[in-house]
């Protein structure tokens, strides 16, 4: 989980939110420490949360930001429920994902 982003062009960040929409300490620190690694990549960011709470997958928007701010290209993002069931995914959502990392890989 922790290192720096010199060596790739092309990033997928992940991230879990806490409390009241933070991104775990683990993963702030790395992506602070080693923002200046995002200058010029691009990246999708993806995170998982409970709906049940007002900052929903907040983490998400929050190294959004982060990397924005650092230079990067955010080239998508996607939240999904912490208790994932495929049944209760957004079809249409998941295939435009699947459509941006499909490009991007390319």
């Amino acid at each position: 989980m922790e290192g720096s982003f010199d060596g790739f062009d092309k990033i997928f960040l992940a991230s879990s939110t806490w409390g009241v929409g933070k991104i775990p300490s683990r993963i702030k620190k790395n992506v602070i420490n080693n923002h200046k690694g995002l200058k010029g990549k691009e990246v999708f960011i993806f995170g998982s949360g409970n709906t049940i709470y007002p900052n929903f997958c907040r983490a998400v928007d929050s190294l959004k930001t982060i990397c924005e701010d650092s230079g990067a290209k955010v080239i998508g993002t996607y939240k999904f429920e912490q208790r994932f069931v495929e049944k209760d995914v957004d079809k249409q959502e998941l295939e435009e994902v699947k459509k941006i990392i499909s490009n991007w890989n390319s």
